[in-house]
């Protein structure tokens, strides 16, 4: 014959019940808030790295800029230049090196070029016909029309000359332009250096400081209204949509707008990153490093299954505890 049933309370007192629902709900929230502790500490740790490695980047791309500026300048002030492009100079401006023999002024470029790593240094008079170069004179008008603009300004630029429709693919100039003498007014003329930035510049952003698969360091831009990356995107799979310029989480953008930025971000990929971002003056370019969160932060960490197995553990013998009881 088959005994009863036993009723719940027999086996577990209401009370008991409640105090364990309670019990476990405790030991849940208590575990929730110290795995989203942890995540906040790691992310804090990501932040920091990333902040001296942009700092360190940031310095390194800005000395570089600066020596190349240097060299400009040096190049419009070298003596003989200012009376290539003079008042007394404007009908016949001077030997180039496809005029005939070369002026000191082609000389001093053809030793400059090589041993600056620059593909070409010329000097232009202000409308725009190379009066001395290295030995590989500019053939692009761009670089033309941009020693002209310099010229008229009479300040010195960096100006971008694009090969193509690629972001990434151009040669930088450095222009300077080129003075008179200490009471004479306007530039008739500048000097410009051309170096290509995979030579040189890019090899700066490549150096790897984390053993993070997703870090990357990379510069932006704007043009149009929309963002452009002018250094190699490691993880950029194929030509995406145009990303504009005035995206409030878009990382690159965020770069252009404040000189500094820490946090979390979306970046050309639309994944979720913590980055940190540096302005380059000189340029208007923006400097971001950034790593993925979700590489970052991992949503199952060693640490965070501890803490779960450290609160079944509290809640079992509790349980068990209770019952013998």
């Amino acid at each position: 014959m088959k005994s009863p049933p036993r009723s719940p309370e027999s086996l577990l007192p209401r009370w008991l019940f409640f105090l364990w629902l309670l019990l476990a709900a405790i030991l849940g929230g208590l575990a929730a808030l110290l795995i989203r502790a942890q995540g906040r500490d790691l992310q804090s740790q990501w932040e920091a790295r990333l902040n001296v490695h942009v700092e360190d980047r940031a310095a390194a791309v800005q000395v570089w800029l600066r020596e190349r500026r240097e060299d400009a300048e040096i190049a419009a002030a070298f003596p003989p230049v200012p009376r290539l492009v003079g008042g007394d100079s404007r009908a016949a401006a001077g030997p180039s090196p496809s005029a005939g023999a070369p002026s000191p002024a082609d000389e001093l470029y053809a030793q400059m070029a090589p041993a600056g790593g620059y593909t070409a240094v010329a000097a232009y008079d202000e409308g725009g016909r190379v009066v001395a170069s290295s030995k590989s004179a500019p053939s692009d008008p761009g670089v033309a029309a941009a020693a002209v603009e310099c010229a008229r300004r009479g300040a010195p630029m960096i100006r971008r000359i694009p090969h193509s429709a690629t972001p990434m693919d151009y040669t930088l100039a450095f222009l300077h332009p080129i003075r008179l003498g200490a009471g004479a007014s306007g530039s008739p003329g500048a000097v410009a250096l051309l170096i290509e930035p995979k030579t040189s510049l890019f090899p700066l952003l490549t150096r790897k400081l984390f053993e993070a698969r997703t870090e990357e360091l990379y510069l932006s831009g704007v043009a149009g209204g929309q963002i452009e990356y002018l250094s190699p995107l490691k993880l950029a799979r194929g030509s995406g949509p145009p990303l504009r310029a005035d995206a409030a989480s878009l990382v690159g953008a965020a770069a252009l707008r404040r000189p500094h930025n820490l946090g979390e971000f979306t970046d050309y990929r639309g994944e979720r990153v913590i980055a940190a971002t540096r302005l380059i003056p000189e340029t208007g370019w923006g400097l971001v490093a950034k790593v993925d969160r979700a590489e970052a932060v991992p949503r199952f960490r060693p640490q965070s299954l501890w803490i779960l197995l450290a609160a079944a553990g509290v809640f079992g013998c509790v349980t068990g505890a209770g019952l013998a009881w």
